[in-house]
Order: C-alpha cells, then structure tokens, then sequence
C-alpha cells in the first residue's frame, strides 16, 4: 500500500489506526444540506457526501461550521483512499478552526494522511510537538497514541517502548503482553546483509546458512561446487575452451547469484520479523480498543 517500505500488513494496519482511533466526527443537523451530508457519509457513500458538504460551503462561506466541514471532507476522502485530497481539505480545516484546541486536533488528523502517505518522520515531527506541548489533554493523547503507532509501523522498537513507557503505558494501555513483544522486538538478531554476501563469496552457500535456509545453502553448494569442478577439470585437461564457457555462463552465473541470494534473504528475514511484531502489537491494540467501544456501547 502507500504506507512505507511495502508491507503487506500496511492496509491492515491504516485500517486500524482510521478505525479505532482518528476522526471523532459529531453531526451536526442545523441545516438540511449538512444533514443530508452526515447521513451520507454515514452510509458511506463518501463521494455523494462531498459533493453536499462542497454545496453547502461554497452557499455558506462564511458559516461558522467549516472547520467542522472540511474535516468531514477529509474523512471521507481518507476512506477512499485519496490521500492528497484528504490532506488539502484538512489543511481547509485548521485554516478554519476557530480555537487552538481544533487546529491542533486538526493537526493531529494531518499526521494521519502522512503517516498514510508513507511520510512517518513528517508525522512524526507533528505528533512529537502536539503530544508534549499541548495544553488540552484529549489532543495529548491522541498525540501520543498515534506517535506510539507510527513509531511501531517504523518499526523503531526501542523508540515505541521508551514511548509506551513514558506516555502510553499509565495512561492507556497497561500490559505485560504488550511490554515483553516491545522488549523482544528491542532484541531481534537481525542478520546483516553483508556479513551474509561476504560469506557466500567466501564459501557459496555460507550466506544461505547464515541466514537459516539450509536447504539453499546445500543447493548453492553443491551447485557451485559442481560447475567449480567441472572448470579445473577442464583446464587441468587441457580443455580451455570448455573451461571458460563452463565458468562463463554456469560457474560465474550461480556463484553470483548465490552472493545476491544471500544479501536479500537477509533483507527478507529482516522484515519479516519485523512485520511479526509489528502485526502482534497492532493486533493487541485493536483488541483492546473493540473491548473500550463494546463498553461504551453497552453502558448506552
């Protein structure tokens, strides 16, 4: 998805942070055009309801609500994934607020669409100002709680316990589940992509096992072996020319693909730990926050 580096989890993990945790939209029926809006979008027919909140705008352009509005606008251009779009009419939004409260709120939705975009540190920058120096406790935590979320989708393990420690933990969420997975993803023996090239050129197939894929490494050995032997064979029988088109086009080729192998099975092992425990945590947070709304909805 748009969300950084290509994780397959990234709809996944977009889908629980809009969800659970963003657009806090309240309706607002004063006027029958917006009322006509908020039915819509809560139909989710997202284009139909921008089309009446542009309507209603462009005839009240002076109207009060517009913070409001444009947020709306955001929301259902976020569902529709049209992630510039979304940022535009949020940026409409904070030009709108009537008070500091809202814009920071506003800004807070804003991090959401970069965190969307693939641009954490832009988010982050956001999220890091707005959670430690608002003055509104709502706006803080939601702060917080997206800056612990985006820190995690970045996969910086000792960044998100240091923040779940300091703002989630006696705040939020409280869980000996959730401390130990952020205290092994902190210790993942990641592998190094070089030290496993460096070792299949050394030895073909090292890189494989270095990496725990064993039954490549095997291949990769026996394979470069082979062609390895079938070269000195030759050249030690005098066959040159066989020699060099063995090493040409089937030493050379496998050797070197068994270096590149190597490098990006390590990538691969890299992020698929790290996308683990990135699943592992999210899911944890989304359980916890369908229990809070259940709760909510019970106690109504």
């Amino acid at each position: 998805m748009i969300f950084c580096r290509g994780c397959k989890w990234r709809l996944y993990c977009l889908k629980i942070i809009l969800l659970v945790l963003i657009f806090q939209t309240s309706i607002m029926a004063e006027d029958p055009l917006l009322e006509l809006a908020d039915s819509l979008m809560l139909a989710r027919f997202y284009s139909d309801a921008i089309t009446e909140y542009y309507r209603y705008s462009f005839f009240n352009s002076h109207s009060s609500c517009l913070d409001g509005i444009y947020s709306k606008v955001g929301f259902c251009f976020a569902n529709q994934m049209k992630w510039d779009d979304a940022i535009e009419a949020i940026d409409k939004s904070i030009f709108y607020a009537q008070n500091d409260s809202l814009m920071e709120q506003r800004n807070v939705d804003r991090s959401v669409m970069y965190l969307a975009l693939g641009n954490i540190s832009k988010a982050q920058f956001y999220l890091k100002e707005i959670a430690s120096s608002s003055a509104y406790n709502n706006v803080r935590d939601r702060a917080s709680i997206l800056l612990f979320l985006s820190l995690i989708l970045n996969h910086d393990w000792q960044a998100a316990y240091d923040t779940y420690e300091l703002e989630i933990k006696n705040r939020h969420i409280e869980s000996v589940l959730l401390e130990s997975t952020l205290i092994n993803a902190i210790n993942i023996d990641y592998k190094s992509p070089t030290i496993a090239s460096f070792l299949s050129t050394l030895i073909p197939g090292m890189g494989q096992f270095y990496n725990g894929r064993w039954l490549a490494g095997l291949n990769a050995m026996a394979l470069n072996g082979t062609f390895g032997y079938l070269t000195i064979n030759s050249l030690i029988k005098e066959r040159y020319t066989s020699g060099f088109l063995v090493f040409i086009f089937l030493f050379q080729r496998y050797y070197n693909g068994n270096r590149y192998q190597a490098y990006y099975h390590a990538i691969e092992h890299n992020e698929m730990v790290n996308s683990y425990y990135e699943k592992t945590i999210l899911d944890y947070i989304q359980s916890v926050y369908d229990i809070n709304q259940t709760s909510a909805l019970r106690k109504r």
